[in-house]
């Protein structure tokens, strides 16, 4: 038990020491269901790394503008862009 009577032991699913030796404990925050599927929607984008490059990806301004523009808010975009850029002057 620590100081502040916190007993990780009764709420950690697993402990597990590292190479180092320190103690990490491990919650099982996901039912395997919930991992199974995240597994599932992973794989169907071509595996970690994929996902991780489509992110960086959609983040870019102009990729989000031209999806928004593609999904209709192309010209409410334009006008607030418009309203930004004489507000700046």
């Amino acid at each position: 038990m620590t100081e502040a009577g916190f007993r990780p032991e009764a709420c950690a699913s697993s402990l597990k020491r590292s190479s180092t030796g320190v103690e990490q404990y491990y919650f099982n925050l996901l039912s395997k269901r919930d991992l199974s599927a995240i597994d599932a929607l992973i794989a169907s984008y071509g595996g970690p790394k994929a996902v991780s490059e489509k992110i960086r990806d959609i983040r870019g301004y102009k990729k989000r503008r031209e999806i928004a523009a593609s999904k209709g808010y192309g010209d409410m975009l334009a006008q607030a862009e418009k309203y930004v850029g004489s507000s700046r002057r």
